[in-house]
This record gives C-alpha cells, structure tokens and sequence, in this order.
C-alpha cells in the first residue's frame, strides 16, 4: 500500500460562513480523517492522504467516504477534476 495525496474541489463557489464551515469539518471528520477542510480564494477544498493499493482506489474510496458525510460528487472524470458540492446539512 502506498499514501497518495489528492485534492477534491467543493462546489458551489462561495466561502461557506464559519459555522457551515465548521459544520462540514464535524461531518466530514467523522468519515475521512485523511482529509483537511481547506478555504482559498472564494472556493473549498479537501486535501487528502490516503493509504491505498492505488491512486484511483484512493480516490474512489475517498468519494464513497465524502458521500456518505452528505457531499454530492458533481463530476468525475479524472482524479484531478473531481467536483464535489457541498450543501448545509443538519448536526448530527
């Protein structure tokens, strides 16, 4: 197995105010704890390192976890295009 590191984009554009952000960070932490909840220049991101057999297993099993935390994948089309869009869901 090896670590690989990838990024996933957050959809819409937009910063989320701090307590959607925080709200996603909680989700998504208890899910993904390879993954970083980064905000840059109006847009979202997670920074993944992810121990897989290979880069599209890391990948795939990084968007079944997002999926499963209540993030939609919008676009997949290679592992450095992948759009997810996030929308505000309730605290559990």
């Amino acid at each position: 197995m090896q670590t690989y590191e990838f990024t996933l984009h957050l959809m819409p554009t937009g910063l989320p105010t701090d307590e959607e952000f925080e709200l996603f960070d909680r989700q998504l932490s208890r899910v993904c704890s390879d993954a970083l909840l980064v905000s840059y220049q109006d847009r979202c991101f997670l920074n993944f390192l992810r121990l897989a057999e290979n880069e599209r297993e890391a990948v795939l099993s990084a968007l079944e976890d997002i999926q499963q935390a209540g993030f939609h994948v919008l676009e997949e089309d290679a592992p450095e295009q992948v759009i997810v869009s996030y929308l505000p869901c309730p605290a559990y």
